[in-house]
Protein backbone atom coordinates (compact mmCIF):
# COMPACT_ATOMS: atom_id res chain seq x y z
CA UNK A 1 0.00 0.00 0.00
CA UNK A 2 1.76 3.51 -1.55
CA UNK A 3 2.04 5.78 1.82
CA UNK A 4 2.78 9.41 0.77
CA UNK A 5 4.62 12.17 3.04
CA UNK A 6 2.40 14.95 2.23
CA UNK A 7 1.56 16.19 5.93
CA UNK A 8 -2.44 17.57 6.47
CA UNK A 9 -2.91 20.90 7.63
CA UNK A 10 -2.34 20.89 11.88
CA UNK A 11 -5.00 23.13 11.99
CA UNK A 12 -8.67 23.33 10.23
CA UNK A 13 -11.26 24.39 12.62
CA UNK A 14 -13.77 25.68 10.04
CA UNK A 15 -14.50 25.77 6.76
CA UNK A 16 -17.09 27.75 4.62
CA UNK A 17 -19.32 25.82 2.24
CA UNK A 18 -21.24 27.17 -1.08
CA UNK A 19 -22.73 26.03 -3.35
CA UNK A 20 -26.10 27.07 -5.79
CA UNK A 21 -28.49 25.32 -3.30
CA UNK A 22 -26.85 25.50 0.38
CA UNK A 23 -24.71 27.79 2.28
CA UNK A 24 -23.62 26.11 5.80
CA UNK A 25 -20.58 25.81 8.21
CA UNK A 26 -18.98 22.42 8.63
CA UNK A 27 -16.57 22.13 11.98
CA UNK A 28 -13.51 19.99 10.87
CA UNK A 29 -11.00 19.23 13.32
CA UNK A 30 -7.41 17.32 13.26
CA UNK A 31 -6.84 14.47 15.90
CA UNK A 32 -4.23 12.35 16.81
CA UNK A 33 -3.98 8.71 17.02
CA UNK A 34 -7.14 7.25 19.40
CA UNK A 35 -4.72 4.35 20.20
CA UNK A 36 -1.28 6.01 21.36
CA UNK A 37 -1.80 9.53 21.47
CA UNK A 38 0.91 10.74 18.70
CA UNK A 39 0.09 13.51 16.57
CA UNK A 40 2.35 12.26 13.91
CA UNK A 41 1.45 10.40 10.54
CA UNK A 42 1.56 10.00 6.72
CA UNK A 43 -0.84 10.51 4.46
CA UNK A 44 -2.46 7.17 3.43
CA UNK A 45 -4.62 8.43 0.68
CA UNK A 46 -6.20 12.02 -0.28
CA UNK A 47 -9.46 12.72 -1.92
CA UNK A 48 -9.72 16.15 -3.79
CA UNK A 49 -12.47 18.29 -3.53
CA UNK A 50 -14.04 17.60 -7.26
CA UNK A 51 -13.22 13.38 -7.04
CA UNK A 52 -16.36 12.61 -8.00
CA UNK A 53 -19.29 15.12 -9.37
CA UNK A 54 -21.80 16.00 -6.96
CA UNK A 55 -25.06 17.36 -8.90
CA UNK A 56 -24.61 13.62 -10.82
CA UNK A 57 -23.79 11.98 -7.48
CA UNK A 58 -26.97 9.76 -5.70
CA UNK A 59 -26.04 7.64 -2.88
CA UNK A 60 -23.35 6.48 -0.74
CA UNK A 61 -21.42 9.64 -0.25
CA UNK A 62 -18.27 9.87 1.84
CA UNK A 63 -18.98 13.46 2.35
CA UNK A 64 -22.95 13.70 2.40
CA UNK A 65 -22.67 15.89 -0.53
CA UNK A 66 -20.41 18.56 1.37
CA UNK A 67 -17.73 19.41 -1.77
CA UNK A 68 -15.00 18.60 1.09
CA UNK A 69 -11.55 16.89 0.71
CA UNK A 70 -11.18 14.05 2.61
CA UNK A 71 -7.86 12.51 4.02
CA UNK A 72 -6.88 8.78 5.66
CA UNK A 73 -4.05 9.05 7.66
CA UNK A 74 -1.62 6.16 9.22
CA UNK A 75 -0.34 6.57 12.85
CA UNK A 76 4.07 6.58 12.44
CA UNK A 77 3.83 5.44 16.08
CA UNK A 78 1.18 1.79 16.46
CA UNK A 79 -0.04 2.68 12.55
CA UNK A 80 -3.71 2.90 13.06
CA UNK A 81 -5.53 4.20 10.31
CA UNK A 82 -7.92 7.03 10.81
CA UNK A 83 -9.74 10.03 9.20
CA UNK A 84 -7.99 13.52 10.08
CA UNK A 85 -9.18 16.45 9.76
CA UNK A 86 -12.64 14.91 10.81
CA UNK A 87 -15.86 16.24 10.45
CA UNK A 88 -16.74 16.99 14.21
CA UNK A 89 -20.10 15.65 16.41
CA UNK A 90 -22.09 18.67 15.35
CA UNK A 91 -21.52 18.47 11.74
CA UNK A 92 -21.91 14.76 11.65
CA UNK A 93 -25.64 15.22 10.56
CA UNK A 94 -24.50 16.41 6.84
CA UNK A 95 -22.75 12.60 6.57
CA UNK A 96 -25.98 10.87 7.74
CA UNK A 97 -28.56 12.10 5.36
CA UNK A 98 -31.77 11.29 6.26
CA UNK A 99 -32.47 8.64 3.69
CA UNK A 100 -36.06 7.37 3.20
CA UNK A 101 -37.37 4.82 5.45
CA UNK A 102 -40.20 2.63 5.30
CA UNK A 103 -43.48 3.93 7.02
CA UNK A 104 -44.35 0.09 8.08
CA UNK A 105 -41.84 -2.83 7.95
CA UNK A 106 -42.62 -6.47 8.16
CA UNK A 107 -41.75 -8.57 11.46
CA UNK A 108 -41.85 -11.89 9.65
CA UNK A 109 -39.99 -10.75 6.97
CA UNK A 110 -37.49 -8.65 8.99
CA UNK A 111 -36.49 -11.65 10.59
CA UNK A 112 -36.59 -14.47 7.58
CA UNK A 113 -34.21 -12.26 5.56
CA UNK A 114 -31.53 -11.07 7.70
CA UNK A 115 -27.85 -10.86 8.23
CA UNK A 116 -26.68 -12.14 11.22
CA UNK A 117 -26.85 -16.32 10.79
CA UNK A 118 -22.78 -16.50 10.81
CA UNK A 119 -22.88 -13.93 13.59
CA UNK A 120 -25.43 -16.28 15.69
CA UNK A 121 -23.50 -19.67 15.04
CA UNK A 122 -19.86 -17.43 16.01
CA UNK A 123 -22.38 -16.70 19.50
CA UNK A 124 -23.00 -20.27 19.88
CA UNK A 125 -19.46 -21.65 19.28
CA UNK A 126 -17.36 -19.11 21.49
CA UNK A 127 -19.98 -17.27 23.70
CA UNK A 128 -19.66 -17.82 27.45
CA UNK A 129 -21.25 -21.21 28.26
CA UNK A 130 -21.22 -21.23 31.98
CA UNK A 131 -23.64 -18.19 32.66
CA UNK A 132 -27.34 -18.36 34.51
CA UNK A 133 -28.59 -15.46 33.27
CA UNK A 134 -27.29 -14.12 30.11
CA UNK A 135 -27.38 -10.33 28.86
CA UNK A 136 -27.03 -8.48 25.37
CA UNK A 137 -26.50 -5.17 24.42
CA UNK A 138 -26.41 -4.68 20.25
CA UNK A 139 -24.91 -1.09 19.28
CA UNK A 140 -26.54 0.86 16.13
CA UNK A 141 -29.30 -1.95 15.92
CA UNK A 142 -31.06 -0.73 13.02
CA UNK A 143 -34.57 -2.57 13.31
CA UNK A 144 -33.17 -4.85 16.04
CA UNK A 145 -33.16 -7.78 14.04
CA UNK A 146 -30.48 -8.92 15.94
CA UNK A 147 -31.69 -9.03 19.86
CA UNK A 148 -34.84 -10.65 18.76
CA UNK A 149 -32.45 -13.04 17.17
CA UNK A 150 -30.51 -13.21 20.88
CA UNK A 151 -33.46 -13.54 22.69
CA UNK A 152 -34.17 -16.27 20.74
CA UNK A 153 -30.95 -17.84 21.82
CA UNK A 154 -31.61 -17.06 25.68
CA UNK A 155 -30.58 -13.85 25.86
CA UNK A 156 -32.31 -10.90 27.57
CA UNK A 157 -30.82 -8.57 24.89
CA UNK A 158 -31.33 -4.69 24.24
CA UNK A 159 -30.39 -2.58 20.50
CA UNK A 160 -29.28 0.76 21.11
CA UNK A 161 -30.03 2.55 17.77
CA UNK A 162 -29.23 6.47 16.74
CA UNK A 163 -31.82 7.13 14.51
CA UNK A 164 -35.20 7.97 16.55
CA UNK A 165 -37.49 6.79 13.60
CA UNK A 166 -35.81 3.74 13.13
CA UNK A 167 -36.78 2.63 16.68
CA UNK A 168 -40.23 4.09 16.05
CA UNK A 169 -41.13 1.76 13.26
CA UNK A 170 -39.13 -1.27 14.61
CA UNK A 171 -41.44 -0.72 17.83
CA UNK A 172 -44.45 -0.60 16.13
CA UNK A 173 -43.76 -3.69 13.69
CA UNK A 174 -43.24 -5.52 17.15
CA UNK A 175 -39.22 -5.32 17.64
CA UNK A 176 -39.43 -4.41 21.54
CA UNK A 177 -35.98 -4.37 22.58
CA UNK A 178 -35.16 -1.09 20.29
CA UNK A 179 -34.42 1.77 22.58
CA UNK A 180 -33.00 5.20 20.58
CA UNK A 181 -29.71 5.99 21.64
CA UNK A 182 -25.42 5.84 21.51
CA UNK A 183 -23.28 4.28 23.03
CA UNK A 184 -22.29 7.36 25.34
CA UNK A 185 -26.03 6.13 26.24
CA UNK A 186 -25.19 2.68 27.56
CA UNK A 187 -25.41 4.26 31.45
CA UNK A 188 -28.77 5.17 30.99
CA UNK A 189 -30.04 2.67 28.64
CA UNK A 190 -28.87 -0.67 31.31
CA UNK A 191 -30.21 0.91 34.20
CA UNK A 192 -33.56 1.23 32.85
CA UNK A 193 -33.89 -2.49 31.50
CA UNK A 194 -32.28 -3.48 35.03
CA UNK A 195 -28.92 -4.75 33.87
CA UNK A 196 -26.32 -4.51 36.35
CA UNK A 197 -23.52 -7.08 33.51
CA UNK A 198 -23.38 -6.87 30.05
CA UNK A 199 -21.83 -10.39 29.00
CA UNK A 200 -22.23 -9.94 25.46
CA UNK A 201 -21.63 -6.85 23.17
CA UNK A 202 -22.39 -7.23 19.33
CA UNK A 203 -20.65 -4.36 17.18
CA UNK A 204 -21.62 -5.28 13.88
CA UNK A 205 -20.48 -2.22 11.42
CA UNK A 206 -20.18 0.03 13.75
CA UNK A 207 -16.26 0.66 14.98
CA UNK A 208 -15.53 1.91 11.97
CA UNK A 209 -18.13 5.28 12.41
CA UNK A 210 -17.05 6.18 15.73
CA UNK A 211 -15.62 9.42 16.90
CA UNK A 212 -13.78 8.13 19.63
CA UNK A 213 -13.19 4.54 20.17
CA UNK A 214 -11.00 4.43 23.05
CA UNK A 215 -13.77 5.93 24.91
CA UNK A 216 -16.61 3.98 24.28
CA UNK A 217 -14.28 0.90 24.41
CA UNK A 218 -14.03 2.51 27.93
CA UNK A 219 -17.59 3.07 28.37
CA UNK A 220 -18.60 -0.47 27.55
CA UNK A 221 -16.02 -2.19 29.36
CA UNK A 222 -17.57 -0.48 32.91
CA UNK A 223 -20.37 -2.56 32.24
CA UNK A 224 -18.77 -6.07 31.69
CA UNK A 225 -17.05 -8.31 34.13
CA UNK A 226 -14.11 -11.31 33.37
CA UNK A 227 -15.59 -13.43 31.03
CA UNK A 228 -17.49 -11.06 29.58
CA UNK A 229 -17.35 -11.12 25.33
CA UNK A 230 -17.38 -8.31 22.66
CA UNK A 231 -18.32 -9.60 19.19
CA UNK A 232 -17.03 -7.09 16.60
CA UNK A 233 -17.35 -7.16 12.64
CA UNK A 234 -15.41 -4.16 10.42
CA UNK A 235 -13.88 -4.04 7.24
CA UNK A 236 -10.28 -5.13 7.42
CA UNK A 237 -8.15 -2.02 6.49
CA UNK A 238 -5.24 -4.83 6.31
CA UNK A 239 -7.51 -6.90 3.39
CA UNK A 240 -6.55 -8.08 -0.15
CA UNK A 241 -9.28 -6.07 -0.95
CA UNK A 242 -7.78 -2.64 0.50
CA UNK A 243 -3.96 -3.98 -0.62
CA UNK A 244 -5.38 -4.17 -4.35
CA UNK A 245 -7.49 -1.53 -4.94
CA UNK A 246 -5.86 1.13 -2.89
CA UNK A 247 -7.73 4.33 -3.09
CA UNK A 248 -10.69 3.23 -5.05
CA UNK A 249 -11.57 0.45 -2.11
CA UNK A 250 -15.18 0.55 -1.58
CA UNK A 251 -15.26 1.16 2.01
CA UNK A 252 -12.92 4.65 2.09
CA UNK A 253 -15.69 7.66 2.80
CA UNK A 254 -15.98 10.05 5.59
CA UNK A 255 -18.65 8.21 7.24
CA UNK A 256 -15.83 5.95 8.39
CA UNK A 257 -13.56 7.47 10.45
CA UNK A 258 -10.99 4.54 11.71
CA UNK A 259 -9.96 1.44 9.68
CA UNK A 260 -9.10 -1.35 11.87
CA UNK A 261 -7.29 -4.29 11.46
CA UNK A 262 -6.79 -7.55 14.10
CA UNK A 263 -3.63 -5.87 15.68
CA UNK A 264 -4.89 -2.49 15.74
CA UNK A 265 -7.91 -3.38 17.07
CA UNK A 266 -5.90 -5.77 19.58
CA UNK A 267 -3.89 -3.09 20.67
CA UNK A 268 -6.67 -1.18 21.67
CA UNK A 269 -8.84 -3.21 23.32
CA UNK A 270 -5.77 -4.70 25.28
CA UNK A 271 -5.94 -1.06 26.92
CA UNK A 272 -9.48 -2.01 28.47
CA UNK A 273 -8.85 -5.27 30.03
CA UNK A 274 -9.48 -7.82 26.79
CA UNK A 275 -8.02 -10.21 24.92
CA UNK A 276 -8.74 -11.54 21.11
CA UNK A 277 -10.13 -14.87 22.09
CA UNK A 278 -10.80 -15.55 17.85
CA UNK A 279 -11.13 -14.45 14.53
CA UNK A 280 -12.67 -15.12 11.45
CA UNK A 281 -12.20 -13.99 8.24
CA UNK A 282 -13.02 -15.03 4.51
CA UNK A 283 -10.49 -17.47 2.81
CA UNK A 284 -8.49 -15.28 0.88
CA UNK A 285 -8.92 -18.22 -2.34
CA UNK A 286 -12.74 -17.26 -2.03
CA UNK A 287 -11.86 -14.08 -3.52
CA UNK A 288 -10.60 -15.35 -6.73
CA UNK A 289 -14.50 -16.38 -8.10
CA UNK A 290 -14.63 -11.99 -8.03
CA UNK A 291 -11.78 -11.17 -8.29
CA UNK A 292 -12.08 -10.37 -11.97
CA UNK A 293 -15.35 -8.52 -11.80
CA UNK A 294 -14.01 -6.32 -8.99
CA UNK A 295 -10.62 -5.64 -10.88
CA UNK A 296 -12.73 -4.54 -13.93
CA UNK A 297 -14.09 -2.11 -11.92
CA UNK A 298 -11.02 -0.92 -10.39
CA UNK A 299 -9.44 -0.41 -13.74
CA UNK A 300 -12.06 1.62 -14.88
CA UNK A 301 -12.04 4.07 -11.88
CA UNK A 302 -8.10 4.35 -12.46
CA UNK A 303 -8.61 5.66 -16.54
CA UNK A 304 -8.69 9.41 -17.27
CA UNK A 305 -11.82 10.57 -17.56
CA UNK A 306 -13.62 7.35 -17.07
CA UNK A 307 -17.64 7.06 -18.02
CA UNK A 308 -18.57 5.38 -15.06
CA UNK A 309 -17.59 8.65 -12.51
CA UNK A 310 -19.31 10.77 -14.86
CA UNK A 311 -22.21 9.67 -16.24
CA UNK A 312 -23.49 7.26 -13.96
CA UNK A 313 -25.41 8.97 -10.57
CA UNK A 314 -24.92 5.56 -9.04
CA UNK A 315 -21.14 5.26 -9.43
CA UNK A 316 -20.03 4.87 -6.03
CA UNK A 317 -22.05 2.21 -5.28
CA UNK A 318 -21.39 0.37 -8.20
CA UNK A 319 -17.96 0.75 -9.32
CA UNK A 320 -15.95 1.33 -6.23
CA UNK A 321 -14.80 -2.80 -5.68
CA UNK A 322 -13.97 -4.78 -2.84
CA UNK A 323 -13.30 -8.22 -2.01
CA UNK A 324 -14.30 -10.35 1.14
CA UNK A 325 -12.47 -7.91 3.41
CA UNK A 326 -14.38 -8.36 6.75
CA UNK A 327 -12.73 -9.23 9.97
CA UNK A 328 -14.96 -10.57 12.93
CA UNK A 329 -13.67 -10.81 16.04
CA UNK A 330 -14.30 -11.92 19.51
CA UNK A 331 -12.65 -10.40 22.36
CA UNK A 332 -12.84 -11.68 25.90
CA UNK A 333 -12.72 -9.50 29.09
CA UNK A 334 -9.51 -10.79 31.46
Amino acid sequence: MAISNIQIPSLLKKKEVTDDKVVFRVRREAVSCVNCGSDDHDVVHHFDQEYYNHDKFETYSWDGGVPLDLTIVKCKGCETVFQSPRFCEESLHYLYPNHPLPEKLSYKRQMQNHKFHFLIDMIREHGTKSLHEKTAVDLGTRYGVLPELLANEGYRAMGVEMNLKCVKIANQAGFEHVHQGTIADIDRLTKQQGMDRVNLVTMVDIVEHLLDPRRDFELISRHQQSGDQIFISTMDVESLGHKIFGKNWYFLHAQHTYYFSEKMLGDLLDKFGYDIQYVHRIAKFKNLSILPKELKKHNALRAPGNSERTNSKRWFAEYRPSLFDYINIVAVKR
